[in-house]
């Protein structure tokens, strides 16, 4: 476990008992609760599993819950390379998961206990193989002053979460309160962080364990390197691959793109995921176009709007009527015409005809199109590459871009909820690999420098493993074998719905 994965540990298990919010399984844990239920998430999207179903408790809880013996911190768990792993090593794990997955799954139950004690067990296990190892190399016990350094980051981090509990808890609390208020929350947050399973002792161990870990780290991957010939490599064929998907298919093209968009959105919000890339490989059909964009009469853009939201609703309801033969229950009192909405289109287009006619003399004289956009639009990010299936554009501005057919050529005024859009045709965009900026090239390349360090250590973390003697002491079943008894009943269960069948078995998330 890392600094990074506890630090974000102790955010969601705050965020989760605060908002109740749908919890994603942070991808830095060792090893993760197995979802009950798989399933499949598109392509490059990051962070979005589902959520594992509900299980819910039988009437006999109670005496479900009595077959579940407790453990205590001196339970001999399992011996690694012959040092022993006792209860308290797992706990802390078992602690924040359980916190995390409550609201997914009912922890009175027996088979709930034992998979969420196995998942702790196999953290434990990964913890003291990689301390053992850490230490075999020099790199444990660390110095006096690199432990108070690992605790004052430690100290930050707790600090951190007590305040971040009070302030959603407590917004009432100000510089004003008494002491004895602030007091009082101070011990509430403690409270509930113990409660979810950490203590002040235990983040200051685990930011120490986990400097050594990132020492442990370092040393296992300091020969890898990445070249530029590995980023140009990777990038020609990221390139070819979104050539074949939508050299094509415009439409995949920019649904993809929107898809990166929002999941884009979502991470910068939430600072949950990872960052997807836009496709690097862009079809034909595009047009690079610049606008100027006039401001309306919030009153005139007012009335336009709730006409025409209300001739759509009126055109909705009578299509419905004539498929389904009936009349409408209710007919607005009164009801609007496409005569009102160009009415109220043409008081806009006056409201600003002295400006248009402006524009369009200036043209007419010969000066610059982009030279008037500073002087007139009121939209800072003046430069669009647009095709007919673009949705991220409103439409009739997409519409304003593909009504002139000759590079140069600028439209007439357009009115969408914006304001009125005066659009030059600027260039037409080729089809063609997408080029990288500096800044992405960057980013690809300590992309893949990551995961190739990753790969590496994990192949020795493997290597470590596969030469080590682990016993366990059958107090908690061992992660492999908890994979293998839910493989087994999910067979069982699609034996018993369509014996005629071979059932699929779903994969659980291996073991790191």
């Amino acid at each position: 476990m890392n600094k990074k994965w506890l630090s974000l540990l102790l955010c969601l298990c705050l965020m989760l008992g605060l908002t109740a919010c749908q919890q994603a399984q942070p991808a830095a844990a060792p090893t993760e609760v197995p979802a009950t239920e798989t399933t499949e998430a598109p392509a490059d999207t990051a962070a979005d599993a589902a959520a594992p179903e509900v299980t819910e408790a039988p009437a006999d809880t109670a005496a479900d819950a009595a077959a579940v013996s407790e453990l205590k911190d001196t339970d001999l768990l399992m011996t690694v390379n012959g040092q022993q792993v006792t209860w308290a090593v797992a706990k802390p794990y078992y602690d924040s998961l359980a916190s995390q997955y409550s609201v997914y799954y009912d922890m009175t139950l027996p088979e709930n206990v034992e998979m969420f004690r196995a998942v702790a067990a196999e953290n434990a296990l990964y913890e003291t193989l990689l301390m053992q190892k850490a230490t075999e190399l020099g790199l444990a016990p660390l110095s006096e002053e690199d432990k108070a350094a690992a605790i004052t980051e430690a100290d930050a981090i707790w600090e951190e979460n007590v305040t971040y509990y009070i302030a959603n808890t407590h917004p009432e609390l100000t510089e004003e309160s008494t002491e004895a208020e602030k007091a009082a929350a101070r011990d509430e947050a403690i409270a509930y962080l113990n409660e979810a399973g950490f203590t002040i002792e235990y983040v200051r161990e685990n930011y120490t364990e986990s400097t050594i870990l990132e020492r442990l780290f370092k040393q296992i991957t300091q020969d890898v390197a990445i070249t530029d010939a590995d980023v140009e490599a990777e990038y020609q064929a990221q390139v070819a691959a979104d050539k074949a998907l939508y050299e094509n298919d415009l439409n995949a093209y920019v649904a993809y793109n929107s898809n990166v968009d929002m999941n884009n959105m979502y991470m910068m919000y939430t600072g949950q995921g990872t960052a997807m890339e836009y496709a690097w490989y862009r079809p034909a059909g595009f047009r690079g176009v610049k606008h100027i964009l006039l401001s309306v009469d919030d009153a005139l853009m007012q009335e336009y709007q709730n006409i025409q939201a209300q001739l759509e609703e009126q055109i909705a309801a009578e299509g419905e009527e004539a498929a389904e033969g009936t009349e409408t229950a209710e007919t607005p009192e009164t009801p609007v015409t496409q005569a009102d909405l160009d009415n109220a289109k043409a008081a806009i287009l006056a409201s600003c005809q002295e400006k248009i006619d402006e524009i369009n003399q200036r043209l007419a004289n010969g000066e610059d199109f982009v030279a008037l956009i500073p002087e007139y639009t009121m939209d800072s990010d003046n430069t669009y590459e647009v095709c007919v299936a673009s949705t991220d554009l409103v439409p009739e501005f997409v519409e304003a871009a593909f009504s002139v057919d000759t590079v140069g050529d600028v439209s007439a005024p357009y009115i969408s909820q914006y304001g009125i859009h005066i659009v030059k045709y600027m260039e037409d965009i080729p089809a063609g690999p997408i080029e990288m900026t500096e800044e992405q090239r960057q980013a690809k390349y300590d992309s893949l420098l990551a995961a190739r360090q990753d790969e590496v250590y994990n192949a020795a973390v493997e290597e470590w493993e596969s030469a080590s003697t682990v016993e366990y002491s059958g107090l908690v079943i061992s992660y492999d074998e908890l994979l293998e008894k839910m493989m087994a009943e999910e067979e069982a269960a699609a034996a018993a719905e369509d014996p005629a069948e071979a059932p699929e078995v779903t994969e659980a998330p291996a073991a790191e």
